[in-house]
């Protein structure tokens, strides 16, 4: 076949990507691995989970933002040398990554139905314009990419109403790492008791399960260190601090941006590059800084509840465009969000991509935001402009504004995907993946659980 060159050439060059990250995988042990390697290391030779070894030191032990069964999890790799299990973990981004497209997929065909010969191609622009942060995954193994495809398979198991399934899935994401807890609170919102409750359900029940492992008591002292860091975090007064100190500039939290522009950064802070390029905006108190930031959240978070608000079908297109939100609100309201994190805007970058080719009646703007996405994470990156233009870059937040601004065109999509017009645009599609077996329908008659 003729396109098969050029595809060759597109999985030719995702491969030596892989293969040079493992390289220096194995020389020099990047990404935040070592911390998930160390806390496994603990439990293993019966020692504090949280022990005061690592890079946190200072601000409460080694990687104390993760869950107690994350050390569980990673207690089989610290078994072995770093370099030996970052390689025998490596491959589960390549799986992680191709569950999530194929999620993704399954979930799009009968709404946005695209020819098997652009498909590819369709998939390819989606994971260009999320390389950045699908990049920086890498080094970790693909654990964030991971717990994004199981959100969404959680979402298509609920939308083939396996309910039971789903919550397991989601649950056990939700007891690795908190943050996709929202979507169980989106489920709530729409009036899906079942996978909800289901999913709080098996959230707390593998939450409590490294106690079989502890036992009672050292469980309960893990536990409480755990909680009382994470309050500590949450209820700090300074928006400038996050559960592990003073915010960096690599920190994509929208907390932590909002206060890089209402309060003056002292010379020193991590939010501060040091030199004339930086430019103070506002110079609010801390209190006032908080209480505004709080303000903000509390009317954007009323804003997408009322627009959350109407319960919909398992198979209606406007849920594939409020997940889409959810996993970029999850980025935006957690308050430590790092590049790898950020793996969660692909979804709504593949929507949005196949929305385009099915002609769907996208507004101008939200071609030029892609532009401007484009620009800044491709062209604009280390390769090109270098370290410390990078960190200038990052210190004004332009990355957080950017997710921000996503979030925005997926819940204009959302609204606009309601309209009549919207689906009559669709072309006809020659040869098209759908089929029922594989993208099942939910009853017409049983639409809400």
């Amino acid at each position: 076949m003729p396109e098969a060159g050029p595809r060759r050439h597109v999985l030719a060059v995702g491969a030596v990507i892989m293969v040079i990250q493992l390289v220096r995988i194995i020389q020099r042990g990047v990404g935040d691995f070592k911390l998930h390697w160390t806390i496994g290391g603990y439990l293993i030779r019966g020692e504090f989970l949280y022990g005061n070894a690592g890079w946190y030191r200072g601000y409460g032990g080694t990687d104390f933002p993760y869950p107690p069964i994350w050390g569980i999890v990673h207690a089989p790799l610290a078994l072995f040398p770093r370099a030996v299990a970052q390689t025998l973990l490596y491959p589960l981004y390549l799986i992680a990554f191709v569950v999530l497209l194929e999620v993704l997929n399954r979930l799009s065909l009968p709404h946005l139905p695209v020819d098997r010969k652009r498909k590819f191609w369709l998939t390819t622009a989606a994971v260009v314009l999320a390389s950045r942060f699908l990049i920086r995954d890498l080094p970790e193994c693909g654990v964030n990419l991971a717990l994004v495809a199981m959100a969404w398979g959680a979402v298509l198991l609920w939308r083939a109403r396996r309910d039971r399934l789903g919550a397991v899935v989601l649950g056990t994401a939700t007891a690795l790492k908190c943050t996709p807890a929202l979507f169980i609170a989106w489920f709530l919102w729409k009036r899906q008791w079942r996978i909800a409750s289901w999913s709080a359900a098996v959230a707390l029940a593998m939450s409590v399960a490294p106690a079989l492992v502890l036992g009672p008591t050292e469980f309960t002292r893990t536990t409480a260190f755990w909680m009382h860091n994470l309050y500590r975090g949450a209820s700090q007064t300074d928006p400038l601090e996050s559960t592990l100190g003073p915010v960096s500039v690599q920190n994509m939290s929208l907390k932590g941006a909002l206060a890089r522009y209402l309060m003056h950064v002292p010379e020193g802070h991590r939010s501060r590059l040091a030199g004339p390029l930086h430019i103070d905006f506002l110079e609010l108190d801390a209190e006032t800084a908080r209480l505004t930031i709080n303000l903000l959240f509390l009317v954007a978070g009323v804003g997408v509840l009322a627009l959350y608000r109407f319960r919909a079908g398992r198979n209606e297109e406007s849920m594939l465009w409020e997940a889409a939100g959810i996993s970029l609100m999850i980025l935006l309201l957690s308050p430590i969000t790092w590049g790898q994190h950020c793996v969660g805007v692909l979804p709504a970058l593949f929507l949005l991509v196949r929305a385009h080719d099915s002609g769907r009646p996208l507004e101008r703007w939200m071609y030029a935001f892609v532009g401007v996405w484009a620009f800044v994470l491709l062209g604009l990156n280390r390769g090109f402009v270098g370290r410390e233009f990078t960190l200038l870059l990052d210190s004004y937040r332009l990355q957080t504004w950017l997710i921000a601004g996503l979030l925005g065109v997926t819940l204009r999509c959302r609204a606009l995907c309601l309209r009549p017009e919207w689906a009559s645009a669709s072309p006809h599609i020659e040869h098209s993946d759908v089929t029922p077996k594989i993208v099942p329908l939910s009853r017409p008659a049983a639409e809400h659980s």
